[in-house]
């Protein structure tokens, strides 16, 4: 066999190997999101907090005279814009992403492709299915670079849930697995586990200052460590007849100041979708 040939072969076989790995990927994808179209809530929804009742029918789509109780998607879907840093002297990295929530039960698909340079990219799910957290990326959709699961990440995943609850007001009055604490007059907790929830944090006014929790995992040399966390929205906007924050940002509250890490913009909300390919690489 000569030398040639031999390399062809190599690269032959690679290729295949690529295309294999990067779809078993996708499709393990797309099973965890066709999952989440599934879940349903048998339970009776426990009423939220003045507040946060106050807040779902603000965002609640006003073509019907039904309250967003009758009115209710199974999933809702949205397209997103942004950047991300891993460390505070980190680069920005700009990406686009969709994200399916499901309103009756906790769960979320969030699917991101990060463009490094031409033809390189770097493609992850962060994902909350059936009480599991997942964390994985891998470069051109093959070659793992990262993956994290365990007890730290379902926490931190079903806390990411429970923050993103503004982009889907729905959810508020309609998901029977969350639990309302009033701390204070401005101050509303909810939690998807006993031990698991996030703090909504309201102005005199009754709008929406942040989402806070005090012991969200991060990630530090590889051990999770609780620290405290952030959420802040603005520019609200009509999508899909809902009145939602379209521009977040994420920070950790650290001992020298705060580190944001995430900020992106919500383009596209669409409900019960009923997309086939779910996975966009190339967007």
């Amino acid at each position: 066999m000569s030398l040639r040939l031999a390399i062809l072969l190599a690269l032959a076989l690679l290729i295949v190997l690529h295309f294999g790995s990067a779809w078993q990927f996708h499709r393990s994808i797309d099973q965890q999101v066709l999952t989440l179209r599934m879940l349903t809530g048998d339970e009776q929804v426990v009423q939220p907090p003045r507040l946060i009742c106050a807040l779902a029918m603000r965002s609640h789509r006003p073509d019907t005279d039904k309250g967003p109780s009758q009115y209710c998607p199974t999933t809702i879907q949205i397209h997103q814009t942004g950047e991300m840093r891993l460390s505070e002297q980190g680069q920005w990295l700009p990406f686009s992403a969709t994200q399916d929530f499901s309103i009756r039960q906790p769960g979320f698909v969030w699917r991101a492709t990060f463009r490094l340079a031409p033809f390189i990219h770097i493609e992850v799910v962060d994902s909350y299915v059936q009480g599991k957290g997942r964390l994985e990326g891998r470069l051109l959709g093959s070659v793992p670079l990262l993956r994290a699961a365990g007890s730290s990440t379902d926490k931190g995943e079903l806390m990411r849930y429970l923050a993103e609850l503004i982009f889907f007001p729905a959810a508020f009055l309609n998901n029977s697995a969350l639990h309302w604490h009033e701390l204070n007059e401005f101050t509303v907790e909810v939690k998807g586990e006993p031990d698991v929830g996030v703090h909504y944090n309201f102005d005199p006014n009754g709008d929406l200052v942040d989402i806070t929790a005090p012991n969200r995992p991060r990630m530090v040399a590889g051990q999770a460590v609780e620290t405290p966390w952030s959420c802040t929205v603005s520019d609200y906007r009509t999508l899909s007849g809902y009145d939602i924050p379209t521009f977040g940002q994420v920070s950790w509250q650290l001992e020298d100041g705060p580190f944001t890490y995430w900020r992106g913009r919500i383009t596209h909300l669409e409900t019960d979708p009923d997309n086939q390919s779910l996975f966009q690489a190339e967007v």
